[in-house]
């Protein structure tokens, strides 16, 4: 059986790391230019807070240029190679760890997984992961369960926010 690679597409992810300036250094396959990101996270997923766009030898930012900025992919890449890197050295993140202590679904006695699912679902967000495939995954849950666990979140208040309904952009990181 050959497995068979997918070639890059323009717009891939080639390179991404953090600098001592706290901005990401990325760098998308076939674009003249390096990228230097700040970026933050809210109720909605990752955004980009600071952008510098440095071109390569002989090439120019221009009009076309800028409006060929993949800037959704920045920010959730940006987001996930901090994060990423964080874990790496063996730092939480503020707000990344799970509150073990409190527990309120217990108390009418609901499924304890309702709280982490909530938990999960507002880390995965702020990290820009698909949510519901995340939470599966970590979960070792279905979909369905994991919609059904998330209603229940929403229902409780745990979950205060919509989750976001548009997709990560597609991406091939090759930092990984």
């Amino acid at each position: 059986m050959s497995t068979h690679r997918e070639l890059p597409k323009r717009g891939d992810v080639v390179s991404a790391h953090r600098g001592d300036d706290g901005r990401t250094e990325i760098r998308l396959h076939d674009l003249p230019f390096t990228f230097h990101v700040r970026s933050g996270t809210d109720a909605d997923g990752p955004f980009i807070r600071e952008l510098t766009v440095v071109a390569d030898e002989g090439a120019a930012v221009d009009y076309h240029a800028l409006r060929a900025i993949p800037a959704r992919r920045l920010a959730h890449t940006a987001v996930q190679t901090a994060a990423r890197e964080l874990c790496d050295l063996g730092v939480e993140a503020v707000g990344y760890s799970f509150d073990n202590t409190a527990r309120p679904d217990e108390a009418d006695g609901a499924d304890p997984r309702v709280w982490e699912v909530a938990q999960r679902a507002q880390i995965a967000i702020q990290e820009g992961h698909p949510v519901r495939a995340t939470i599966a995954e970590d979960m070792n849950l279905t979909k369905a369960t994991v919609d059904r666990l998330i209603k229940k979140a929403k229902d409780a208040g745990f979950l205060a926010a919509d989750l976001p309904k548009r997709p990560q952009p597609r991406q091939k990181d090759t930092t990984r």
